[in-house]
């Protein structure tokens, strides 16, 4: 399997999000989404190894922020790089409020 890159860019993304109107109706509404903050943004690039029915992704991101980058081997990992990235996004917010 080839390496995957995902890349979305802001301009294409959708304004709206179509959800159903209640949880037994079949009918969708949209609805406006709000903007994304841009210090929440990750690339992720998955490595050949990523198999996802196995549940295993290898790979590589990066914060496109601040530019601090890691490598990956499983879900854990990278999950655990974004919630450590975020708590310090979060912590010079904190710091800058003051």
């Amino acid at each position: 399997m080839e390496a995957k890159n995902v890349v979305a860019a802001a301009d294409s993304a959708p304004d709206t999000l179509a959800e159903p109107v209640s949880p037994d109706a079949g009918a969708l509404e949209a609805r406006p989404l709000a903007p994304l903050p841009s210090d929440y943004a990750f690339l992720v690039q998955l490595g050949r190894d990523t198999d996802f029915g196995a549940g295993m992704l290898v790979g590589q991101i990066e914060h496109l922020v601040s530019g601090r980058q890691a490598r990956f081997a499983g879900r854990e990992q990278m999950l655990s790089f974004m919630s450590d990235t975020l708590a310090d996004v979060e912590s010079v917010h904190e710091r800058t409020k003051r």
